[in-house]
């Protein structure tokens, strides 16, 4: 029987580590008995024409420090799966026949894709098309959610540093402004690290927003204490102060970043009158040798793809989390952005070395150094925050009871009175209806409540009038709301559940009259299923015009110590209409409607 087979394939842009991954994942599948394959120019070798060389320890021996891949790599071509941020296109169906054709024909047990988010989106598809696969994450962006570091992040950050280095001496022996342009298409790790370590005095982030005038000044500032120059790093994908982007645009692509550098450099020249000079790293970030850093995660990586295809966990992807090397499923590794934290502990530490981000007026850039810092929101982001308060709120308060449980109902009683507890009981469920009003549609705006309130249906109590307006539209699936019944019903709803269905429902109108039917019939269950006392003889049939409190009133009567004794096992009965609990449901009922 011939030896199983791992396949491997280098996709998307290049950056110093990928030889690493190659040499550990080979040596990992000899060490357990596995052929190793790896197809050439990244997924475009599993198809017409199929491109792969054998790989053993003799043929990757040396390659550990060597920049680039040995089996090539390609972000362009068929298999390109993404336009833009979370913009996925589906691969032809003949490609992907085509692919599980080619991995059946060499017997591929598991094939090891490594790449950024855009290549782990094709491995997506594949997996989801029943080909074996496993992601190893790499990106120099350093942008993937689920880990820690990224190989390929920590040499691209050398680079920029050793940039920053070396203008800063010219800099400083001329005089001059220097503007510094790194790669960093969604997050700006590699400016904020290497502004950090390489001295800089001006870091624009596309996490956070910045102005000229900001900018401007902090040079003047550095300029009034005698400091001649300085250094500006920018990220290529940071946004203008109008919030643009600056780059080249193609149809079916997604838009290539870069120029924002000449941009700056141009600006602070025209408006301070000061000579600048502008310095492109480009894609010498994605050159030269891995860092030892880089050298020792990307084998890591490697290794460990190997045990993901010899225990058969195909579809997830590898994460670093210090101090393990864990996987989840690639769908939820590359669906989230990793960016820079605006009031994180490196950009904290940033501003108290004085670094500005342009953010903020010079003389505010030392002060106030570890407060949270308040971050721009879009319209969007702003009103899911707004309703996420409302649905925080309102589940606290399902959560914490304000009515006592049924079974000591008779001390309560007893204690009280009937009247008194009926109306805590009473004014309990209301508020509970009132609450999800609020939930729906937001606070009353109004400071003269009294003046808009609308005419009840005579629910009247010692306390006073008692009206509630029905919504216009009930927007909440009351069926998977917990809490309803708390005060009624016992419920294991600690702190950290979770509302199930509660944000959801904002989004999914129920109708109106079931629903109110639905919450009535719960409230009249909740109180059938946990009577303490064994039943009585039911009381007469409530006038009309009762109000909640007064059937509430009437089922203390039912439940009175005086008619049955505490220790009495309850008993689940049919409801009727002479159940003072139907007439209560009926009372809230009419409420609710009117």
């Amino acid at each position: 029987m011939s030896k199983q087979r791992i396949g491997i394939l280098t996709s998307g842009g290049d950056c110093p580590g990928l030889n690493a991954v190659i040499r550990g994942a080979v040596k990992a599948s000899h060490q357990l008995g596995y052929d190793c394959v790896g197809f050439l120019k990244g997924y475009e070798g599993l198809y017409d024409p199929v491109q792969y060389v054998h790989l053993t320890p003799s043929s990757t021996r040396g390659i550990l420090n060597q920049g680039g891949t040995i089996l090539g790599s390609t972000n362009k071509g068929r298999f390109a799966a993404t336009v833009g941020v979370q913009d996925r296109q589906e691969i032809e169906p003949h490609l992907i026949e085509g692919v599980k054709q080619t991995i059946e024909q060499l017997g591929i047990t598991g094939l090891v894709c490594v790449g950024g988010d855009g290549s782990l989106a094709v491995a997506q598809q594949f997996h989801e098309q029943g080909i074996p696969v496993v992601g190893v994450p790499k990106t120099i962006d350093n942008d993937l959610s689920a880990t820690a570091f990224t190989f390929g992040f920590d040499s691209a950050v050398e680079c920029a540093t050793d940039a920053l280095d070396r203008l800063h001496t010219t800099a400083a022996s001329h005089e001059r402004i220097m503007v510094l342009e790194v790669m960093g298409r969604h997050a700006g790790w590699i400016a904020l690290h290497a502004g950090i370590a390489g001295g800089g005095d001006v870091i624009l982030l596309p996490e956070i927003k910045w102005n000229w005038d900001h900018v401007c000044h902090k040079i003047l500032q550095r300029e009034s204490k005698g400091k001649k120059f300085t250094l500006v790093v920018v990220a290529e994908g940071a946004h203008m102060p109008g919030g643009d982007l600056v780059g080249e645009q193609h149809a079916g692509a997604q838009m290539k970043l870069g120029g924002i550098g000449r941009i700056v450099c141009d600006e602070i020249e025209r408006r301070l009158q000061r000579e600048v000079r502008l310095s492109v790293l480009g894609h010498l970030q994605r050159g030269g040798q891995p860092t030892t850093f880089d050298r020792v995660l990307a084998t890591q990586y490697g290794a460990h793809a190997v045990r993901l295809v010899h225990q058969r966990k195909f579809g997830e992807m590898l994460c670093y989390q210090p101090p393990e090397m864990n996987s989840l499923p690639i769908m939820e590794a590359v669906n989230v952005l990793r960016q820079v934290d605006a009031n994180g502990a490196a950009v904290q530490a940033a501003r108290a070395l004085g670094i500005s981000f342009g953010d903020r007026p010079v003389d505010e850039v030392g002060s106030a150094l570890f407060d949270k810092v308040e971050v721009s929101k879009s319209p969007a982001a702003a009103q899911q925050e707004t309703t996420e308060e409302y649905t925080d709120d309102f589940t606290e308060r399902l959560a914490t009871p304000a009515a006592p449980h049924p079974a000591v109902l008779p001390l309560m009683v007893e204690s009280l009175g009937e009247e008194v507890a009926a109306e805590a009981i009473a004014d309990t469920l209301l508020d509970l209806v009132a609450d999800a009003d609020e939930l729906i549609h937001g606070p009353v705006e109004s400071d003269d409540f009294e003046a808009e309130k609308p005419e009840t249906d005579g629910l009247e109590n010692e306390a006073g009038e008692i009206g509630i307006a029905a919504p216009s539209a009930l927007e909440m699936d009351l069926d998977r709301t917990p809490g309803f019944a708390l005060s009624l019903e016992e419920e294991d709803v600690s702190e950290t559940d979770e509302p199930s269905g509660m944000k959801a429902s904002a989004r999914k109108p129920v109708d109106l009259t079931s629903a109110q039917a639905l919450l009535a019939k719960r409230i009249a269950e909740a109180a059938q299923a946990k009577r303490s006392l064994a039943a009585a003889e039911v009381a007469s049939e409530p006038d009309a015009e009762s109000s909640v409190a007064e059937g509430v009133t009437q089922k203390f009567a039912t439940a009175s110590p005086t008619t049955a004794s505490p220790s009495t096992k309850s008993t689940p009965v049919e409801s009727s209409l002479d159940d003072p609990l139907e007439a209560t449901r009926s009372a809230l009922e009419e409420a609710l409607i009117n």
